[in-house]
């Protein structure tokens, strides 16, 4: 069962830190704008051994596959904001405004580098990127989570998305939409066998997120859940028909995901245009780049051209699954 009428701001501000064994916090923002030519995927999370501290990455996508990657670790002076100091996530105003900035160091690279191996150091340069987010429509919450290893608390909006990147001498400005998300609770990515994670607002206003998350062992079934915004209102979605990561190269990058509500089934096609590959460290932490442990979870992030009924957008897709069943 998933709702918006039990939330309250106070579920959507940064939270007091939680006293059980692996408790975290995480935030999530993407944002894709094809005809500026950048996408650009941010994370925040609390270090489990040291909540107080905020592990960040930013990743921007440039043409012809490469990549500026950014990670780093620290406390930021800002209490309403998840921060390691240059990179930062802000709530303006709890389940309508948030803010991202980085004033700090990228390493520039390709999707190539970042297939092959854990990333290694290579040349850095000076990037500013500023992004500010509204919401289009209400926040959404997850229910059902008590068997989930990611989190007890989870939230997703849509939103306009309007911000600057200052890099290799230039200013590229984008205006498009794009969605955030809110988690806190107990995490362990030991416990996870894989997931699939779809969304995209349409220009006609149709919006839609899905996800299914499989927890490692038989006796947990996948969770599925999500929402389709459209001329029916908000529907929950009940099922997510899509193909799990095969590769580690990002295979299949194209597909056609179905998303199964009440009103009946929505059938996305699905292009992913970059992506760039995170190892997920235990119980939480995002290695940049491809680990080779048979056991390592790998994670794929990318901008998607998502087509329903027609009507196209620039949207994402997430895909994690356990190393020694992908290929490459």
């Amino acid at each position: 069962m998933t709702t918006t009428e039990h939330l309250l701001p106070a579920h959507d501000t940064i939270q007091r830190i939680g006293a059980v064994p692996n408790w975290t916090e995480n935030l999530l923002f993407v944002m894709y704008d094809s005809g500026a030519g950048l996408a650009g995927w941010a994370h925040w999370s609390r270090v489990p051994a040291r909540p107080d501290l905020w592990e960040a990455v930013l990743a921007l996508y440039l043409p012809g596959g490469e990549l500026l990657l950014h990670r780093s670790f620290g406390a930021g002076p800002d209490s309403s904001a998840a921060s390691s100091g240059p990179l930062s996530f802000r709530c303006v105003e709890p389940l309508r405004r948030w803010s991202v900035r980085l004033d700090g160091m990228m390493r520039r690279t390709s999707t190539a580098e970042v297939t092959a191996a854990p990333l290694a150091d290579g040349p850095w340069q000076p990037v500013r990127f500023e992004a500010d987010f509204e919401g289009l429509a209400p926040a959404w919450s997850a229910r059902g989570l008590g068997e989930q290893e990611w989190a007890d608390g989870h939230l997703e909006q849509p939103g306009r998305i309007t911000g600057s990147a200052e890099l290799d001498g230039r200013r590229v400005t984008f205006a498009t939409a794009g969605f955030r998300d809110h988690s806190y609770g107990p995490r362990d990515y030991a416990k996870i066998l894989g997931d699939v994670w779809v969304s995209g607002v349409f220009p006609s206003g149709r919006t839609l997120l899905a996800i299914v998350v499989w927890t490692r062992g038989t006796e947990v079934p996948p969770y599925v859940v999500g929402f389709v915004d459209d001329e029916n209102g908000r529907q929950q979605v009940t099922d997510l028909r899509a193909p799990r990561l095969a590769g580690v190269d990002g295979a299949p990058t194209e597909f056609t995901a179905e998303l199964v509500t009440a009103a009946g089934t929505a059938r996305i096609e699905v292009a992913m245009k970059h992506r760039t590959n995170y190892t997920l460290d235990n119980p939480v932490g995002m290695t940049l780049g491809t680990r080779t442990g048979a056991d390592d979870l790998i994670a794929v992030e990318g901008p998607a051209r998502l087509r329903w009924d027609g009507e196209e957008t620039d949207g994402w897709i997430e895909r994690f699954w356990r190393r020694n069943e992908l290929t490459g």
